[in-house]
């Protein structure tokens, strides 16, 4: 069953990296060349670990002087996984309608759904999907890494 859900997952990474790579007129985000992901299980087999690592357009920010902030890793992370922006435009800040109980949702019913198992063993496995979100600049030492639950925000590396 665990094969079935790393592959329901994969899928629809997939699936949502292609819309993330399309380029907008009027950029709301940071623009990416390439998006590399992986999805495996831990060395325990008790957890998920999503890597996911967009690469920036290298014309575009060769140019501008933007560094790649902990927001752009949520925003990466909840593209991929949720489909959803999940922040403010103007503010940068987090959307307070998009809130870890929604992203657990989200989890629940994008990837656990058709599993014949109890609402409570999806809840304690929508838990346990970890992420670690890579933003790679063109100048690398902008680049920056972000890590955590994927029904939460995730933090910034040190």
């Amino acid at each position: 069953m665990i094969d079935f859900i790393l592959f329901k997952i994969e899928t629809n990474i997939n699936f949502n990296k292609i819309k993330v790579l399309e380029k907008q007129m009027m950029p709301s985000r940071i623009q990416y060349d390439n998006i590399l992901t992986e999805v495996s299980l831990s060395e325990n087999k008790k957890n998920i670990n999503i890597h996911i690592k967009g690469y920036m357009d290298k014309d575009r920010y060769s140019k501008k002087k933007y560094f790649p902030k902990e927001g752009d890793c949520n925003i990466l992370k909840n593209l991929i996984l949720f489909e959803k922006f999940g922040y403010n435009l103007f503010t940068y800040k987090r959307s307070l309608k998009f809130n870890d109980r929604v992203m657990k949702n989200i989890v629940i019913e994008n990837y656990f759904n058709n599993i014949p198992i109890d609402n409570t063993i999806k809840e304690n496995l929508a838990n346990k999907i970890f992420v670690v979100t890579s933003i790679i600049h063109p100048v690398q030492k902008r680049s920056i890494d972000c890590k955590g639950k994927a029904t939460s925000e995730i933090k910034k590396n040190n």
